[in-house]
């Protein structure tokens, strides 16, 4: 499956969040959970007007009832307990079928459903049994390799793309380098690049900021904005804004127009400008870019705000620029040059991420921070 930004890697994800976008290939490993499963105390709506449930017009009308679904073994003792529960089940059977469709739907050339073995004794519908029963003959032995059923072209992933000739570079394998000796049994530390900030040593007040849970609401609000500049260009902060629309309602006015002239006063900084502005050459941008990968014996899970990737004539990564946002209330000097230094841990795990990504040697990746409120960038080795 194609990542929209990384190519060679597989992306997992929810049935939810894969909506409206297409991969080569789509593998769909979960397929024997219950259909039609109901749990016992999730509030339902019933009208007594239509008999139907989920039916505004009686409810609308007071003739109707909310009340958290009964258990199975409760519903039988009663007529219309029994046909609300039957009811919902037969709506959320649907309602599974309808995103079962969807994720079968979001694989342009292959298609790959992994079933379980059925129980000897199903007392339950399954997704898998569904499948089993429409596409397979039950009484049939699986063929090689445990396969049920199989149709079209299955070597598709063999052909060459459409325009690719002999003589044009095939795309790389995505195989990282990764160096690392693990004992048997041995558990990986779950962390993350932003909790290694603090453990450089800094002084006590920069471990506290200002405004609290504002100063929280801000950053977040200033993240979303430059997540949306692809490359700096005349009138592209106006435009934005005039789309922006807030995730927090905790924003008051006057802190919403303290984000707005923020922000448009960092992309008018001649260093942010230079910061954000699409190098000379081939060149690829990721944004909030998501990465996963082991380390020193921790798993370590991050994401990084902006990364540029410079290619050469053919294609490859010749050098990367990772680019971290930061909205920290500082004044340029010394303390600017305080609150980098605690970020530094972070930007060089995101450096050796982009390294593995990438293939590319740490010294050809260069990293710097943007400090909006001054409107300074400031570079950080790694």
């Amino acid at each position: 499956m194609k990542d929209p930004v990384v190519s060679g890697a597989v992306t997992v994800m929810t049935i939810h969040k894969a909506k409206g976008l297409e991969f080569d290939a789509v593998v769909l490993p979960d397929l024997h959970g219950e259909l039609g499963k109901s749990e016992a105390g999730e509030l339902e709506p019933f009208s007594t007007v239509t008999n139907e449930d989920h039916d505004p017009s009686g409810l609308a009308a007071g003739r109707g009832w909310i009340f958290p679904l009964p258990k199975e073994s409760i519903a039988q003792m009663d007529e219309t307990f029994m046909a609300l529960r039957q009811a919902v089940m037969n709506r959320t059977m649907y309602d599974e079928l309808c995103l079962l469709y969807v994720a079968m739907t979001r694989a342009k050339q292959g298609l790959y459903m992994i079933a379980e073995k059925p129980p000897a004794n199903p007392t339950v519908l399954r997704t898998d049994d569904v499948l089993r029963r429409t596409l397979a003959d039950e009484h049939e032995n699986p063929g090689s390799g445990g396969m049920l059923f199989e149709a079209g072209n299955t070597d598709w992933f063999r052909a060459k793309p459409a325009g690719h000739s002999d003589g044009e570079q095939k795309t790389e394998s995505f195989r990282p380098d990764i160096k690392v000796a693990l004992a048997a049994g041995r558990r990986l530390m779950v962390t993350a690049p932003s909790r290694e900030e603090g453990r450089s040593g800094q002084k006590i007040k920069v471990l506290f900021e200002r405004g609290g849970s504002e100063g929280a609401l801000r950053g977040t609000a200033l993240h979303e904005l430059f997540q949306q500049v692809e490359w700096n260009e005349a009138g592209l902060g106006e435009r934005i804004l005039e789309s922006w629309e807030p995730g927090a309602e905790a924003l008051t006015e006057a802190l919403r127009a303290e984000i707005r002239q923020e922000f448009l006063r960092a992309l008018q900084s001649p260093e942010i400008i230079t910061a954000l502005s699409k190098p000379e050459g081939c060149a690829e941008l990721w944004r909030e870019q998501g990465f996963e990968m082991a380390d020193e014996g921790r798993w370590i899970t991050g994401r990084m705000d902006r990364v540029v990737i410079l290619r050469d004539a053919d294609g490859k990564a010749k050098g990367a620029i990772v680019t971290d946002f930061k909205s920290d209330r500082v004044s340029a000097g010394t303390e600017l040059e305080e609150r980098a230094e605690k970020y530094g841990p972070q930007i060089r795990w995101y450096i050796k991420a982009v390294s593995r990504l990438l293939q590319l040697p740490s010294d050809k990746i260069r990293a710097q921070l943007i400090f909006t409120c001054p409107g300074k960038v400031h570079d950080v080795h790694g």
